[in-house]
């Protein structure tokens, strides 16, 4: 099996008008924010409960002044992650929110059930059979093998795709996924298949520095059935910002798209969709942003397993502020287009 390395390419994507009923009507972010802006009760509660003002001391009510509170650091009493942190590096920063709130007479174990409720912590199943590429979503190591696990378990649920498609980026591994972690994955409980060598696999490529090296050492190792592994696959290599920033989701879809927008709108115009895989609190924000990637006319559903019960608030609370983010984003452009 040959993985397609593609290069990012500067593109500008023709985004058609997105106010038609059928494709505002099925947006996941509805559960957050109406069509009209507003912000809907379970948004509303959390902003109520964290605390969220504007300048004139009210609770945010509209999309806008909500993305603008929430834009602040945690830290800095917003909900955005810190500068430069990962999600996976928000233990002292978990830390010190929770105290801040519990200080503040705020019950946390009730946030949960508000994260539920905003759409954020149950699973999302896809609403077809057959989709014409299964594409999943660049992550940390663990949730990146736990992504591909879930392909194989909606094969074996019957679901079906005609591609698989990896997504990922110059992100600069961390400690905790190189080493032995990344490359011996039986001592961190993956299963492998019987073909996998690590030491055939750093001879031929190297060591692994990027999360795109990581994805491809992951499909490489999985333990896929054969239907699974005959697939055709391709493997997107989004490139780091001009200041050397690593690349964002909306970086990596358009990287795919710019380089493979023919098959995809052939697909499109053909009735094929295409399955997003992500994972809890991200659904919402990896659909919101693919509807900003690419046009109205591709048909996708974003999919994903459950929130684990031990996702920090802090991930949660920077998964919605990022939410809110794209939505004011897409919106902005849907302006742009239908004034042009």
């Amino acid at each position: 099996m040959h993985i397609r390395h593609v290069a990012l390419l500067s593109l500008m994507l023709s985004i058609t008008s997105c106010t038609s009923t059928a494709v505002e009507s099925h947006l996941r972010v509805r559960r957050l924010v109406s069509e009209d802006g507003s912000v809907t009760q379970p948004l509303l509660d959390l902003l109520e409960v964290t605390a969220q003002r504007t300048d004139t001391g009210e609770i945010p009510t509209i999309l806008e002044e909500a993305k603008q509170t929430t834009q602040r650091f945690v830290t800095e009493g917003g909900w955005r992650r810190p500068a430069g942190k990962e999600r996976f590096e928000l233990d002292e920063v978990e830390r010190e929110y929770v105290a801040h709130l519990e200080s503040d007479g705020t019950d946390v174990s009730t946030l949960r059930a508000l994260f539920q409720e905003a759409g954020l912590v149950d699973a999302v199943l896809p609403q077809m059979d057959h989709y014409h590429a299964v594409v999943i979503h660049g992550a940390r190591l663990s949730a990146v093998r736990s992504r591909l696990n879930h392909v194989q378990e909606l094969w074996d649920d019957g679901i079906r795709f005609d591609h698989l498609v990896l997504i990922g980026g110059e992100r600069t591994l961390t400690d905790m996924e190189r080493g032995d972690t990344l490359l011996a994955p039986s001592s961190e409980g993956f299963e492998t298949n019987t073909e996998w060598s690590e030491d055939e696999w750093v001879k031929e490529h190297g060591t692994p520095e990027t999360e795109s090296d990581m994805i491809e050492i992951v499909y490489a190792q999985a333990a896929l059935s054969n239907e699974v592994r005959s697939l055709p696959v391709q493997l997107v290599r989004a490139k780091r910002k001009p200041d050397g920033s690593r690349p964002t989701t909306i970086d990596t879809l358009r990287t795919w798209f710019s380089e493979s927008s023919d098959e995809i709108l052939q697909a499109a115009s053909d009735g094929k969709s295409i399955l997003f895989i992500s994972s809890q609190p991200h659904v919402t924000y990896q659909d919101t942003v693919t509807h900003l990637a690419f046009p109205d006319e591709v048909s996708f559903e974003t999919v994903g397993r459950a929130a684990e019960e031990t996702t920090f608030v802090t991930v949660f609370l920077d998964a919605l502020t990022r939410i809110l983010y794209s939505e004011s984003q897409r919106r902005a452009q849907l302006s742009s287009v239908a004034s042009a």
